[in-house]
């Protein structure tokens, strides 16, 4: 334990080392339209920011960007507070790459660099802060932040992501590291990494990168190895006000700790996350042993277990009712690829009925555009 909190193990020992340098990484940020009431946030600071003072860095992700740009008093009420939840609680690193990046235009990427400029706090993930040095013991550990995906877009967009040009512009920029880690904003709509995912830490892993965490899944998905690193393929929320039928009570804290420069220690701080009805703080006896099963389930590379995944089937059910042709745009191959095998998975009868009436039908569709084309 530290302090309150328990703690959950993957390399070296469960406890704070007198030696040790400590960075912890945690997952999605930001209120939208809605203030938190103060005593919620008192109590929640009383908590984590104890925790928090054992670390050398604390990194967050800023989910909701800060809007207080716009006008509303509402707004720059809530830029205030969470600011100053940054500074109180001891994060000094925010990271910037995420799909609510540019949601406020390039205008609102500017205008949360220069608030937390102002305020003192680092952040990771534009192209004019693409990576931050972080020096244990003389060596330089590189800390860098990107998504896999935007829900607004922009040609030029100062947010880097998951593509040739930023991936080659981070590999140069992080090369004289001793270590190197990557903050990225994936997610998917199963508790089990995608085939994506993997494709996505694996290129990450091919620039360089040592250790992955993953931000984006409003839930907590499990740590695995890779090409012989550790990904954490999801770290749940922060204290984050968007809350859907996805979103779960328990986040986590990923700390590395350092010893001489290299990765000593790999451990997880659990806590509740659900802010709107004030229960944060560290979790008790019986809430960690099923974390830590839960955990332990979802720590797979099973490639079957996300398309079996009940998440992943109602997920899908959710989006087919909710769909709109300008989503159209938005479809990948691998969505529909996906949408077949978690249909498979689950209702095999009915998903190798509806290909064959469908492959009937394309080939009747064929003969008979022939047979138009034969008559004319």
């Amino acid at each position: 334990m530290i302090g309150p909190y328990r703690v959950c193990s993957f390399l070296g020992e469960a406890n704070l080392r007198k030696d040790a340098d400590y960075i912890s990484f945690t997952g999605d940020f930001g209120f939208s339209g809605w203030l938190p009431e103060k005593k919620v946030i008192k109590n929640y600071l009383a908590h984590e920011s104890s925790l928090l003072s054992n670390f050398r860095l604390n990194v967050i992700n800023l989910e909701y960007m800060l809007r207080g740009f716009s006008g509303c008093q509402l707004d720059r009420q809530i830029d205030t507070l969470m600011i100053d939840i940054f500074k109180t609680a001891g994060y000094g690193l925010i990271g910037c790459a995420n799909n609510h990046a540019l949601d406020h235009g390039v205008d609102g990427i500017h205008y949360n660099t220069v608030q937390l400029t102002e305020a003192n706090l680092a952040m990771i993930g534009t192209r004019d802060c693409p990576v931050y040095p972080c020096y244990t013991d003389g060596k330089k550990v590189a800390i860098f932040a990107l998504t896999d995906d935007a829900d607004e877009e922009d040609q030029n967009s100062p947010i880097l992501g998951m593509n040739q040009a930023d991936l080659a512009l981070l590999q140069q920029k992080i090369a004289d590291a001793h270590f190197r880690i990557a903050f990225v904003h994936l997610g998917s709509m199963s508790s089990f990494p995608s085939v994506h995912e993997r494709l996505q830490t694996d290129k990450l892993m091919e620039i360089g990168a040592d250790l992955v965490i993953c931000t984006g899944s409003h839930f907590i998905k499990g740590l695995t190895t890779q090409r012989g690193k550790v990904v954490a393929y999801g770290i749940g929320n922060h204290m984050f006000s968007f809350v859907d039928s996805d979103t779960e009570p328990i986040g986590m804290h990923v700390v590395a700790g350092f010893e001489g420069g290299d990765l000593s220690q790999l451990f997880a701080i659990p806590f509740h996350n659900t802010i709107r009805q004030g229960k944060t703080g560290p979790l008790d006896e019986r809430t960690f042993a099923l974390f830590k099963r839960t955990l332990l389930e979802r720590s797979t590379m099973d490639p079957n277990k996300y398309f079996s995944d009940p998440r992943s089937l109602k997920n899908l059910s959710g989006y087919l009712k909710d769909f709109r042709v300008s989503k159209l745009k938005k479809v990948k191959a691998r969505h529909i690829t996906y949408a077949a095998q978690v249909l498979f998975h689950h209702y095999p009868i009915t998903a190798v009925s509806g290909s064959l009436l469908g492959l009937l039908f394309f080939v009747l569709l064929i003969r008979w555009s022939l047979f138009a084309l034969i008559q004319l």
